[in-house]
């Protein structure tokens, strides 16, 4: 009976003294990127809700987050209130290229960590980013060269290549990776590729649309660094034009609302992936439908959503198996910056390091059928004569 009274009142000890650490996120909750932000968010969420509830935790997690509408400006005066006002000890899961050009510099000049941001450009890469940044994702680069890759193994051409991109940061940063990728091949003449632009936050896709409608010549491949509605529009009247086209896009958009608003026209589009598929045996796939379950019942999983658990479950446990305590933003990117061999259920280990800021460099690939999302073999591809 003594035995268990201590037992109960440690558990209730540890709970109550568990040292809460404050953590802060801006992220579009009303804008054109929305589903895949409020996704993300609730698998983020959910993690630290597993970890909150856990009696024997380290630390509790709580988190303010602010709609940034997918804006640069308005994400950079978040991340600025999240810091000097709201005193948070560290940044998740920030959403989009753009905001993060803006807003990494600001983290940077308040030495705060700024930990699994979904983005894939250069200014979150040690290239550019500095000390306090760390990256669940691989980079947009990655990807592009992992397609572009596959693609030629195929045998496809760059001259049966055309290009849809966002005209900012994002669709910048897949746009040049690929054509510097064709350039080490030794492939020239690069600057004939057809690439269509549109505008960030608009849906104006006719003009790059009929950009690519004066090639020549029909594409076998229509490689996307572009946003969900946008792509949604686009492919409702390409697909019109380039009926034997294969689409790809890199990993940054809605699979639900690409289903729900394209239907059929969907089937056969390919998008690699950061995240594992839903289907997939790892240990953190059947760990996170499990909990997402028990906190968003109502909820139906996504990858956005896995991703957002990834990427808390990668914070914390960094946190909670480190010998070194949490007592200020400072000491938070002490301890990220020597998390080594960390296995989260991924299916390998990693961590982060000086020279290396990314704790991923897997790329898995999906593709839409008949309504549902499943694993693609780049050996299956079949592209049209």
């Amino acid at each position: 009976m003594f035995k268990k009274s201590v037992l109960i009142l440690f558990f209730i000890f540890n709970f109550v003294n568990a040292q809460n650490i404050k953590l802060g996120m801006s992220t579009d909750l009303t804008g054109p990127i929305s589903n895949i932000c409020k996704n993300m968010n609730m698998g983020l969420r959910t993690y630290l809700n597993k970890n909150n509830n856990h009696p024997d935790k380290k630390y509790t997690f709580s988190m303010i987050t602010y709609d940034d509408n997918y804006n640069a400006v308005k994400a950079s005066k978040n991340v600025e209130k999240l810091i000097y006002e709201d005193k948070v000890l560290a940044l998740l899961a920030n959403m989009g290229t753009p905001p993060s050009k803006l807003t990494i510099p600001i983290t940077k000049k308040a030495n705060i960590s700024a930990f699994g941001f979904y983005t894939g450009g250069k200014y979150v890469r040690k290239e550019i980013a500095d000390k306090n940044v760390f990256n669940y994702r691989i980079s947009y680069k990655e990807e592009v060269i992992f397609i572009i890759s596959n693609l030629l193994k195929k045998g496809i051409k760059p001259e049966e290549i055309v290009f849809l991109s966002q005209n900012d940061a994002y669709g910048n940063s897949g746009y040049f990776a690929a054509i510097e990728e064709l350039k080490k091949r030794g492939f020239k003449n690069l600057d004939k590729i057809p690439n269509g632009r549109y505008n960030s936050h608009s849906l104006n896709v006719e003009s790059a649309l009929s950009r690519l409608l004066d090639h020549p010549k029909q594409p076998k491949v229509i490689l996307m660094f572009a946003i969900t509605k946008p792509i949604i529009k686009f492919m409702k009247l390409a697909k019109q034009d380039f009926p034997n086209s294969t689409f790809i896009s890199i990993s940054p958009i809605s699979r639900p609302k690409i289903i729900e608003q394209l239907k059929e026209l969907s089937n056969g589009l390919i998008i690699t992936q950061t995240v594992p598929s839903l289907h997939s045996k790892l240990p953190i796939v059947k760990e996170f439908l499990d909990e997402f379950k028990k906190y968003y019942p109502n909820e139906k999983p996504n990858s956005a959503s896995l991703e957002g658990y990834i990427v808390s479950k990668l914070f914390v446990d960094s946190l909670n198996n480190s010998k070194t305590r949490v007592t200020d933003k400072e000491s938070i990117i002490q301890i990220l910056s020597q998390t080594k061999s960390l296995d989260i259920g991924l299916g390998f280990v990693s961590g982060f390091n000086k020279k290396y800021n990314q704790y991923s460099s897997k790329i898995w690939t999906s593709v839409i059928y008949n309504g549902e999302v499943k694993e693609y073999n780049w050996n299956d591809m079949e592209i049209a004569k």
